[in-house]
């Protein structure tokens, strides 16, 4: 088994774009839970997950290209 880490073994943009994905479905499953609820803020949660998902994935870029 190697020790390399996931960002060594991806490259820094599959690593991050991988990361920013599960944030972004984490946050359109709570939309589609409130959705199921009859709660009116789903549509807050659909607005920000395309947001969240460029800036983690940004961040999380440029973060993994230092290292």
């Amino acid at each position: 088994m190697s020790s390399d880490s996931m960002v060594q073994r991806l490259g820094p943009h599959q690593a991050a774009l991988f990361a920013a994905t599960g944030s972004a479905i984490m946050l359109l499953l709570a939309a589609g839970v409130l959705f199921v609820s009859d709660s009116s803020v789903y549509w807050v949660l659909l607005a920000v997950a395309p947001v969240d998902l460029a800036l983690v994935y940004v961040l999380l870029k440029r973060t993994f290209e230092r290292t």
